[in-house]
């Protein structure tokens, strides 16, 4: 048994370019947004959820609590969510062309890009 706990939640720096109007807090704003026009600002939001919901359960824990809640941004990571996010875009080609190049010679890799969420889950003397 451990005293401690961890809730780690994958976010993204995209959160800063979600609705002007943050988080949708109704069904009707919610519902109302075309997937096809705004999927960046659909994906933005649910990161940005995430962050604002970490930043409230820890409030909700207390300053004494043993369970530590994060939210974290791996960085760019050589996944396939541009291939599937730029859908419909008129420059598609070109920009999957550059995205790839940039996945295998810049971005990290996918074992490289968890290790910051795996340390804010798994260290103990640093927190």
């Amino acid at each position: 048994k451990s005293n401690l706990a961890r809730v780690v939640l994958t976010t993204s720096g995209a959160n800063m370019k979600s609705f002007d109007y943050g988080v949708a807090t109704d069904l009707k704003t919610l519902n109302g947004v075309d997937p096809k026009k705004d999927m960046m600002k659909i994906y933005a939001q649910s990161k940005l959820c995430q962050i604002l919901w970490a930043k409230k359960l820890t409030r909700h824990l207390g300053p004494n609590s043993s369970i530590f809640v994060n939210a974290a941004h791996p960085g760019a990571v050589d996944t396939n969510i541009f291939d599937k996010s730029l859908q419909g875009w008129r420059w598609r080609p070109i920009l999957l062309h550059i995205i790839h190049y940039l996945q295998k010679n810049v971005f990290w890799s996918s074992a490289e890009g968890a290790l910051t969420l795996l340390y804010l889950g798994v260290a103990t003397d640093q927190l």
